[in-house]
């Protein structure tokens, strides 16, 4: 009877972990595949406890990225025993070369066991026997047929002109992506790291075919930042493909047909969308230090560079405190506008010099970048005669020659309307009979009048009393004649200079809207030494006015981009006119303010 019980707790302790226990596994396919691609991992478990088991898949992401994730679940009873078989299918894209080890993943109280994946270089071929084209090819004879079968799909490799560059110099290269497969790709090429590079797109993505292959052309410019030994980043590309490999549903379908005998295949029919990443190798360039002998100045490597300028009339006359307006332009090729100097002006008593921020613009020339920056400079003359505008000099590093080079625009010698200064006495111009001033004729002729008068006359005290009689009816005359004169030309040539502020203002011409103010305020004020909008502000001396011809200076000579109230301008410059015509009409002076 013992005995009897003995076997019984046996046999139901034997049934019990036969309900209870369970299998899992791991199985990877392919277990060799170039990096780029990806591979399948399917976990399957048999149990009566599938239902409440979830694997734990943080241990793939070291060395994988986990494109996708699917299960399903299988129940029957099989001579009275419940059964549960229950499979995860994942995607996975290695994130290097080599061999990789997918770990042991836990489930409950279960654990597959450690599963190795041989991932190849980019582009690499894979021999994959188990695929009919591939066996039929390496069966035969023809070697070509063979390569073809066994060769990648699809890779990725970058080509650079030279690998040893000076620094910040334009090293042209080429990213070729070849394609059998069809890929549609959801991104442009991306590099990982670019700290030691400034990297740049040159024109479009060119686009070729031959023989059932597909080859994208993108070109860059690479742009080392520092020199010594660099590594270009690797670019990736991302996208998906159709995959015709045989699915559950295509499975399904091959197999109705043939129950009825039907040799009917489904595995090319129906396809499933497969991620891809393609990938350039990294690669090693020697970056060549600035040459010693350049020195400290602005590095400026470029194949070919053009420095020049014209003013913007045609023929400027230069008149003291009369702005000019030249531009200066900066054109290099090879050169980033970011690798563009902003010229340096020399200081001068003879000049006032205004340069403003430069314009830069970019455009392409092949797999070359050219850049320009044109820069305007205001020039006041300070005083008159003959005087120099400074030469513009700018170094740079011509790499056509390996040489360094001195780009110059030459001074250049202009005579300039006005006062002369003491503090430099230019040389002398030979005046002509324009020039000749009233009071040097006078000089002239005075001393022979004398002696007339003094012949005709016999009384000394009769002779000073004519000359001073004429001379004060000189000046009363010229003045009650030529002070009305003036009033009205002064006015009517402020009024004029009015009409063309009120267009600039209109036009947001503010080069222009600069120009007029000083000229509206020097024939207002017939000051010739109003010669900018500081020294303006102050002649018409209201606080709205000078505030904006403060925004003004900002707007040109900082780039700011503030707004001018065009209406408190103009009523500034209106008021100011108007108030000052009354005061001369007014008959009584103003009592009340």
């Amino acid at each position: 009877m013992l005995k009897k019980l003995g076997f019984m707790v046996i046999f139901g302790a034997a049934l019990a972990f036969n309900c209870y226990a369970g299998d899992f596994f791991a199985n990877v396919e392919p277990q060799q595949v170039p990096l780029g691609e990806t591979v399948k991992l399917e976990l399957s478990y048999n149990g009566d406890d599938a239902g409440r088991l979830q694997p734990d898949f943080s241990g793939l992401r070291n060395d994988f990225t986990i494109y996708a994730t699917s299960n399903s679940m299988q129940s029957n009873y099989t001579n009275g025993v419940f059964q549960q078989k229950r499979i995860w299918k994942l995607t996975l894209m290695p994130k290097r070369e080599g061999v990789l080890t997918i770990p042991a993943i836990s489930a409950g109280n279960y654990q597959t066991s450690p599963v190795e994946v041989e991932v190849l270089p980019s582009g690499s071929a894979v021999v994959q026997p188990q695929k009919n084209a591939t066996s039929a090819a390496a069966g035969t004879n023809n070697p070509q047929a063979a390569a073809n079968a066994q060769s990648s799909d699809f890779w990725a490799e970058l080509a650079v002109e030279s690998k040893t560059p000076y620094v910040e110099q334009e090293l042209n290269g080429t990213i070729y992506i070849y394609d059998r497969k069809g890929i549609q790709f959801r991104s442009e090429p991306y590099f990982d790291d670019t700290d030691d590079w400034d990297i740049k797109r040159v024109g479009n993505a060119e686009i070729s075919e031959k023989n059932g292959q597909k080859v994208i052309r993108f070109n860059y410019a690479f742009f080392p930042k520092k020199s010594g030994s660099l590594t270009i980043p690797v670019a990736r590309m991302e996208g998906v493909y159709l995959s015709y490999e045989e699915t559950p549903i295509s499975s399904s379908i091959g197999g109705l047909f043939r129950m009825f005998d039907a040799n009917f295949d489904m595995s090319g029919l129906l396809g499933v969308q497969k991620p891809v990443v393609l990938q350039t190798k990294p690669m090693t360039i020697n970056v060549k230090p600035i040459p010693e002998n350049y020195g400290k100045d602005w590095w400026l490597p470029a194949t070919a560079l053009k420095l020049s300028a014209k003013w913007i009339d045609e023929r400027p006359v230069f008149k003291v405190g009369e702005a000019v307006t030249r531009e200066i332009s900066l054109i290099a090729s090879g050169v980033s506008e970011n690798q563009l100097p902003e010229l340096e002006f020399k200081e001068t008593s003879a000049w006032k010099q205004y340069p403003e921020k430069p314009r830069f613009t970019t455009a392409t020339h092949g797999n070359e970048f050219i850049s320009e920056a044109v820069t305007r400079v205001v020039y006041i003359p300070q005083r008159g005669s003959e005087q120099i505008i400074p030469e513009i000099r700018l170094k740079w590093y011509n790499l056509k020659d390996d040489k360094m080079e001195m780009a110059v625009i030459p001074a250049e010698k202009m005579y300039v309307a006005g006062p002369v200064s003491d503090v430099a006495q230019p040389a002398a111009i030979p005046a002509t009979e324009a020039q000749k001033t009233p009071a040097a004729v006078v000089d002239k002729s005075a001393p022979k009048i004398a002696e007339k008068v003094a012949n005709t006359a016999t009384d000394k005290w009769l002779l000073l009393a004519i000359i001073i009689g004429a001379f004060l009816a000189g000046i009363l005359f010229n003045y009650l004649f030529l002070r009305n004169k003036n009033a009205n030309a002064k006015e009517v040539s402020a009024s004029d200079n009015l009409h063309l502020i009120e267009n600039n203002l209109k036009n947001k011409d503010y080069r222009a809207l600069r120009d007029n103010l000083i000229v509206w305020g020097q024939k207002r004020y017939n000051d010739e030494f109003i010669n900018n909008l500081n020294v303006l502000a102050d002649k018409v001396n209201v606080q709205e006015f000078r505030e904006q011809m403060a925004v003004l200076n900002g707007i040109l000579y900082a780039g700011h981009t503030d707004t001018l109230d065009d209406k408190t301008i103009l009523q500034c410059l209106k008021s100011k006119r108007v108030n000052e015509t009354e005061k001369k009409r007014a008959p009584l002076p103003e009592l009340y303010k």
